[in-house]
């Protein structure tokens, strides 16, 4: 379905083949930022500072990845080493199940969908959306996705976020559930934290 988009290959190529020797130390790092295991870190912190916030970024990432996972299986468009020659691959090792497909990016999703979350309850807009563009870069630039790839997880995860966000009322019983896990492990319950 996406495989013979020309701009889009041509706008990969371009990316991926910068190759600056900084850049290529740099860019594998941003792009772990997008990896589930540092998204874990970030959902911990967030929910130790504030159980409501770490609640809704739950909430907003399942909700995004269950999205994500299924489009990948719909559109099922292969990577970009998978369908083009020439792509520099630093360090990158195509994914196997699901994972083998590229849009949306999976990655992309959980940075952009944490920074959405990141933003609404403790501001800092430009730097959380400044370190999402940044991720979605690194990911062209290692080979690992297309630009269209990185520009739908970002969407996705932006529009999801935002809808959760807007209607988390709708999800409040799940919150106080954290609410009170938070209490019990930490000795005190925060009813009806503020996000701002």
């Amino acid at each position: 379905m996406l495989e013979n988009i020309s701009f889009d290959q041509n706008l990969f190529l371009a990316i991926n083949h910068i190759q600056n020797p900084a850049l290529n130390v740099i860019m594998p790092l941003f792009s772990f930022i997008g990896s589930i295991y540092f998204t874990i870190v970030i959902m911990a912190v967030l929910w130790i500072k504030n159980p409501k916030v770490g609640a809704l970024l739950v909430i907003c990432l399942i909700i995004n990845q269950v999205a994500v996972y299924g489009l990948k299986e719909i559109i099922m468009r292969p990577r970009p080493g998978q369908q083009l020659s020439g792509v520099i691959n630093l360090g990158y090792e195509p994914p196997l199940g699901i994972e083998q497909w590229a849009f949306p990016s999976g990655h992309t999703n959980r940075i952009f969908t944490v920074a959405t979350v990141g933003s609404y309850s403790m501001g800092y807009t430009i730097f959380w959306f400044l370190l999402s563009l940044i991720v979605g870069f690194s990911l062209i630039y290692v080979g690992g996705h297309f630009p269209l790839d990185v520009v739908a997880g970002g969407l996705l995860a932006v529009i999801l976020s935002y809808l959760v966000l807007r209607w988390q009322k709708k999800f409040s019983k799940l919150i106080e559930i954290s609410q009170k896990v938070h209490a019990m492990i930490f000795g005190r319950f925060k009813k009806n934290v503020p996000l701002s």
